[in-house]
């Protein structure tokens, strides 16, 4: 068996030792006050990019998020200074493009070598099942996917060459993977590649796929296509393809590089009729087009244009019932560049093509920013709408779909890039592991056996972000039941510091360090199997103490 050894890395804020003095907190960073919504059984997360943007385009570094329980103005300015996850996990780095289903996350990561299912849980990414790749293989970000029922899950891409379109049926629930095989689908006349994923989609009423894609003269983005976007409809049952049709009334789909990792490009009508978005290169611009398939049939309705006049090229679009979608366009006159503040809201009638921009008190909502986003959200009859604007912070509106009023609900916090929001179901909505709480959990690490280890606040002792009103329990998470860490008869003493992360698990024993008011910042020792708890180390004063890490030695 490997020998570890294992170094406690502790972690601590180097503090000025000053004389009494009458002084000001102003310059120290310090929350508003702490929301707390109503629970309910879906909540948000708001995905934003930190450092170099490439107009919602990144593959995980700089990506953080953020979950929330509402989207309302009782929110406030909604920050991830110091409450956030970052996309990178122990062993690999994630993409914003993603799927998601229920109350889990599915994608390639970029070690491009697995499908991953995983949760965003209390500013921590948990892996729920990983499978490795076995015949198929496929990139980060560039794929497509459909599901055929809650658990069936396709994932679609050419191939490493990109002369063939490849295909993978996974079992959602536990990741196996339940078949795999190349399409029968020819390159398009003059083509020399695929299109890296397309757009794939299951029409439930019809009960086939439909696959959109096109070719290129050449690998890279230098390659043109050679025709418009060609339709594929595919048997799910045995993956033949039973059709395939370049269509005639527009250039290329929205979203075909990236499938809808991010934007939602193809929507259904209550009579499984299919929407498609969609653009030409014409008029000087990428003029939009919402073009329809019929249910039950093979190829574009010629009659039909649910996007007619189109200033731009059309993102995305989402369905709201009773004949309406909201659309995500780009007025062309006003910029092309991926980061252009060029971008607007509409809500449009699919039957008449009729549009109206999305307005507040009379106004139309700002211009965005970021060709590749997602700030859109349909949920319990309400739009969330997410603006970055180049004026202000970035902001939602709330658009009722019943109404059609709109209200302004929370502010995102100044500095970031503000890409994509996706509404997640809660774990369950019958379930609470901290019931009667005196104030605000922090934090939460398992110690197996039905058993973990928190780090809360008891409000009533405190709510300032240094208050010494903090305090370690262990909890059982599955009854609720919990009791608080004591030493020799003793609960160990209030700890000061919001911002904290003074315990770690290893060999057996929780590490659980302290930081008190009145005696020197200690550590005590908890051993997981017993209950027993043993005074450790202290902490030489004048410093903060913050953090300690496990490490690994060298060899």
């Amino acid at each position: 068996m490997k020998r570890l050894n294992l170094l406690l890395g502790i972690l601590m804020a180097i503090a000025m030792t000053l004389s009494f003095s009458a002084c000001s907190d102003d310059n120290d960073p310090t929350p508003g006050p702490d929301s707390q919504p109503e629970l309910s059984d879906y909540h948000f997360d708001i995905f934003m990019t930190i450092g170099k943007h490439h107009g919602g385009m990144n593959q995980g570094e700089g990506t953080i998020v953020k979950s929330v329980n509402s989207l309302t103005a009782d929110m406030g300015v909604i920050d991830i200074k110091k409450d956030g996850v970052e996309f990178i996990g122990e062993n690999n780095t994630y993409s914003m493009e993603n799927i998601l289903k229920g109350k889990y996350y599915y994608q390639v990561p970029n070690s491009a070598d697995r499908f991953t299912k995983f949760q965003v849980i209390g500013n921590s990414i948990r892996i729920a099942q990983e499978q490795i790749f076995e015949q198929n293989t496929y990139k980060v970000r560039g794929y497509t996917h459909a599901w055929l029922d809650d658990n069936t899950l396709i994932i679609m891409a050419a191939n490493g060459d990109a002369d063939k379109v490849i295909w993978t049926k996974l079992n959602a629930d536990d990741m196996r993977i339940l078949a795999e095989g190349t399409l029968d689908l020819p390159l398009p006349e003059g083509a020399k590649v695929f299109t890296a994923s397309g757009i794939l989609t299951y029409n439930e009423k019809s009960g086939k796929l439909y696959y959109f894609y096109f070719g290129k003269d050449k690998t890279g983005r230098g390659g043109k296509a050679t025709s418009n976007f060609l339709t594929a409809v595919i048997n799910p049952s045995d993956m033949k393809v039973e059709s395939n049709k370049v269509n005639t009334l527009a250039g290329e789909m929205a979203g075909s590089a990236y499938g809808e990792l991010m934007q939602s490009c193809v929507m259904y009508d209550a009579d499984g009729n299919l929407y498609l978005a969609a653009f030409t290169d014409a008029n000087d611009m990428e003029q939009g087009h919402l073009l329809r398939i019929k249910k039950g049939e093979t190829d574009f309705d010629a009659s039909y244009e649910g996007y007619p006049n189109a200033d731009g090229k059309l993102l995305t679009i989402q369905n709201l019932g009773n004949g309406k979608a909201l659309v995500y366009a780009r007025n062309d006159a006003a910029g092309t560049a991926i980061d252009s503040y060029s971008h607007y809201y509409s809500i449009i009638n699919i039957n008449t093509g009729t549009r109206e921009r999305v307005s507040y008190n009379g106004q139309e909502i700002p211009y965005s920013g970021g060709r590749f986003a997602q700030r859109t959200a349909i949920v319990n009859g309400k739009a969330y709408i997410g603006v970055n604007t180049e004026k202000a912070n970035p902001c939602i509106y709330i658009y009722d779909i019943a109404t059609g009023k709109v209200e302004k609900g929370a502010e995102i916090a100044e500095g970031y890039q503000f890409d994509m929001i996706k509404v997640v179901e809660n774990d369950d909505a019958s379930y609470e592991g901290y019931p009667n709480a005196d104030g605000k959990l922090l934090t939460i690490q398992n110690l197996g056996n039905g058993k973990a280890l928190v780090y809360a606040r008891n409000d009533a002792a405190g709510t300032a972000i240094d208050s010494y009103s903090h305090y370690y329990s262990i909890i059982n998470i599955n009854t609720g039941t919990r009791e608080r860490v004591s030493y020799n008869g003793q609960e160990i003493p209030y700890s000061g510091g919001r911002f904290a992360q003074r315990t770690a698990i290893v060999n057996g024993k929780a590490y659980i360090g302290v930081n008190t008011e009145k005696a020197n910042p200690c550590i005590y020792i908890y051993d997981i199997a017993t209950g027993k708890v043993e005074k450790g180390a202290e902490i030489a004063e004048g410093y903060q103490f913050d953090m300690i890490k496990v490490v690994e030695n060298d060899k």
